[in-house]
């Protein structure tokens, strides 16, 4: 396989040139060669087009460009929370979740011990995975809490349960939060886990 890489204006292009690969009659040609262009990373300055992509000041605050945004009012707010039909903002039914979602109890016996090598893969729910390779378990993202939120009483709730509880799974050598949301890092969650 033959790469190039080459340098044009603000853009990378790179050009694969793929000889060795046999197609198919039955499939369609190849077209060669194939571009990709990816952001430059070099230093040169960048000129928007018209201004579009600079923010919009009026005396000293920032403007949304789009007319559809409306600065959030407390009217609003109470109408969002209770005036809201569940027409409209349906939760479905536990028949209709099980049916679609539903929700299985993992052999975990199979997590007691990691893999010397290979993976080994439960997703949890949402952002919350076990994950097992090399010898080591990692628990990404834990979230066992029936709300994403600083509040018990308000906030995303989860449509299912979890199917395993904090106690139920294996030794954790490493737990891994990509961001500090709610939906990625749940406080009751880090401390039982911690607790184990």
């Amino acid at each position: 396989m033959q790469m190039e890489m080459m340098e044009e204006d603000e853009h990378l292009e790179l050009e694969l040139n793929l000889p060795d690969i046999e197609v198919d009659e039955d499939e369609e040609e190849l077209e060669a060669p194939m571009h990709t262009s990816q952001a430059s990373s070099s230093s040169s300055e960048f000129h928007p087009e018209n201004g579009i992509t600079m923010p919009i000041y009026e005396n000293g605050r920032f403007q949304n460009p789009w007319k559809t945004w409306q600065h959030p009012r407390l009217p609003n707010l109470f109408k969002l929370l209770f005036c809201t039909t569940k027409e409209k903002n349906r939760m479905p039914g536990k028949t209709e979740l099980d049916a679609t979602l539903p929700v299985l109890e993992p052999d975990l016996t199979i997590f007691e011990k990691p893999p010397p090598s290979g993976i080994r893969h439960l997703w949890i729910g949402h952002s919350t995975s076990l994950v097992q390779f090399d010898g080591i378990t990692i628990l990404t993202d834990p979230v066992f809490s029936d709300r994403c939120s600083p509040l018990r009483f308000i906030g995303n709730k989860r449509f299912r349960p979890t199917p395993c509880s904090i106690e139920a799974l294996p030794k954790i050598d490493f737990v891994l939060i990509s961001n500090a949301n709610y939906d990625h890092l749940d406080y009751a969650s880090v401390i039982a886990l911690k607790e184990r």
